[in-house]
């Protein structure tokens, strides 16, 4: 009906599905497709026995904007076009336009769609009886061959393929899918293009979820302290301080930065070097219910007054500052944190590669499903020792934090004098590091032992080398994680690495939403690259000072 409605025939609605396929399977919008025709418009030729066939290249063009209706007018347009010239050879064709060719495919088209609508099966000729035999060989003249047959009122397809190019399943996907489209244009012909075969808007697995209290960080890691106050949170050098000790420090501290204007959607800037005093001041930040907005005493001056320019910090923790505070003054009992979870945590700086930094507010939720997952995922336990090595400028320094404080364990701080070398190696071999986030760089030119009693090791943020990943994986387990400073830190993780498998990014971790969108924002097929899109619980509020960019 369709097609009699458009003046089309079977096959140019046909052709206008599977166009619409391999659009989405090869990322183009400009498709070209063989079709053979019998080459037989000239009744001098009836009567000869020959092969007269010829290959006709087909164009499609493909637009968001198009209904499937006006699809299958535009392929009638030019299918009527073409067969007004299907007397000119192939060959021809190829020498005028002189592509470039290639011994590894064919030119011109590298696919073929053709309607066999002939009735087929044993003729009698005079005398002469023919019979249909089946070959045995089937010998692939393009990268893909679909061959339509009609059988009175069916099609039976019959899809060949170059199994050097293509697996079986991304063959049966492509064919399910051409039915989908087919099916959906045919019954919604005004659909458009991007909106046929919804179907594929579902999720492969269900993303992970997990029922969390509405909490913020201080409530968080006050209840995790209190469960642990005698054990070791912070190790730095010789100095080690129970949790005990460090929740007395931040309390005290946090009266004083209440005192100055610290609470609810304010900033605190943290401008402490690596040490027990930084990690204790952020605490503080948190119980006081302001965000922490880490500012690098090495940073540049110009740099460091535009991050502050755009957070407008209450009050910017320096060592100068942090001298002067009597802490011994104020009260280290606890009190309930004012904040909301939804008011920002913490705010950090994107690097500016992309070009002026934006400081990115970034809720409790998030991070918090982020430790619960880190912690499960990674078997975190109080007996745990966890590595302190990024810096507080970069968002894994909080990844390092939530594991330590979410679980009991201690968080072991490496000093600017023990991030690299055989240094860093000593410090995680007299401290017994068990887990740690490091970068692939440093990976890269770090000895690895089986022998650490580095268990779990993190990395990511740039591309690891397999050779690298696999000589870390010995004797440990070891994953990829991935995510913008925009998704609370990481969220896609792998699984432990094996020696022989692939480096990937691994799967959504909890309470993140990963899609996989074309230009269109429509799912692209499985096995089909396209654009990685990010939501759930981890997605920031905003960038700091800038609402229009937000």
């Amino acid at each position: 009906a369709l097609a009699a409605a458009h003046g089309a025939t079977l096959y140019q609605v046909m052709l206008a599905a599977f166009a619409v396929v391999m659009g989405r399977d090869s990322r183009q919008d400009d498709i070209v497709v063989g079709s053979a025709v019998a080459n037989r418009q000239d009744p001098k030729l009836d009567g000869l026995i020959g092969f007269f066939v010829n290959t006709l290249a087909m164009r499609v063009r493909l637009s968001p904007a198009d209904s499937f209706a006006t699809l299958v007018d535009q392929v009638r347009r030019f299918g009527l076009d073409a067969y007004q010239h299907q007397d000119v050879p192939f060959e021809r064709l190829v020498e005028e336009l002189a592509p470039e060719r290639s011994l590894s495919h064919t030119p011109i088209c590298q696919v073929a769609f053709t309607l066999q609508n002939v009735r087929q099966g044993s003729q009698v000729l005079k005398d002469l009886e023919i019979t249909v035999v089946p070959g045995r060989n089937l010998q692939v003249r393009f990268d893909l061959e679909i061959h339509a047959v009609e059988r009175d009122d069916e099609v039976d397809f019959f899809w060949l393929y170059n199994r050097d190019l293509f697996d079986g399943w991304r063959v049966e996907s492509m064919l399910a899918r051409f039915v989908a489209v087919l099916a959906d244009g045919v019954a919604n012909p005004h659909l458009s293009l991007p909106r046929l075969d919804r179907a594929r808007d579902l999720p492969i697995t269900p993303f992970k979820t997990k029922d969390l209290p509405p909490q913020t960080l201080a409530q968080y890691f006050a209840a995790i302290a209190a469960a642990h106050g005698p054990r070791p949170a912070l190790i730095h050098g010789d100095t080690v301080l129970t949790y005990a000790e460090t929740e007395a420090r931040a309390y005290r501290l946090a009266r004083w930065l209440i005192g100055r204007g610290a609470g609810p959607e304010t900033v605190v800037g943290i401008g402490l070097p690596r040490g027990v005093d930084s990690i204790v001041a952020i605490l503080a930040t948190t119980k006081s219910g302001a965000a922490w907005l880490p500012l690098d005493p090495d940073l540049p001056d110009a740099r460091r007054a535009a991050m502050e320019e755009d957070a407008r910090p209450v009050v910017v923790l320096t060592p100068e500052v942090l001298a002067g505070i009597d802490l011994d003054a104020f009260s280290a009992e606890p009190f309930p944190c004012p904040a909301h979870p939804e008011n920002p945590a913490y705010v950090i700086f994107t690097s500016g590669s992309t070009g002026r930094p934006k400081g990115v507010i970034t809720r409790h939720p998030g991070v918090i499903a982020l430790a619960h997952d880190q912690i499960e995922s990674l078997q975190v336990t109080p007996d745990s020792r966890i590595l302190h090595f990024a810096a507080l400028s970069f968002d894994v320094s909080v990844m390092e934090m939530i594991m330590a404080f979410g679980s009991g364990a201690a968080l072991v701080i490496a000093d600017q004098d023990h991030r690299a070398g055989q240094p860093l190696l000593d410090l995680i071999e007299a401290h017994g590091v068990t887990h740690a986030v490091i970068p692939p760089g440093l990976l890269a030119v770090l000895p690895s032992s089986p022998d650490l009693p580095l268990r779990w090791l993190v990395s990511g943020g740039e591309v690891v080398p397999l050779d690298v990943a696999q000589r870390w994986a010995e004797g440990r387990n070891m994953l990829n994680g991935y995510g913008p400073t925009e998704a609370s830190i990481i969220c896609t993780e792998s699984r432990p690495l094996s020696d022989t498998e692939a480096w990937t990014i691994g799967r959504p971790l909890t309470g993140a939403r990963i899609y996989i969108l074309d230009p269109s924002l429509a799912p692209v097929p499985v096995g089909v690259p396209g654009e990685l899109w990010i939501g759930g619980i981890g997605l920031a509020r905003g960038y700091v000072g800038r609402p229009g960019l937000s």
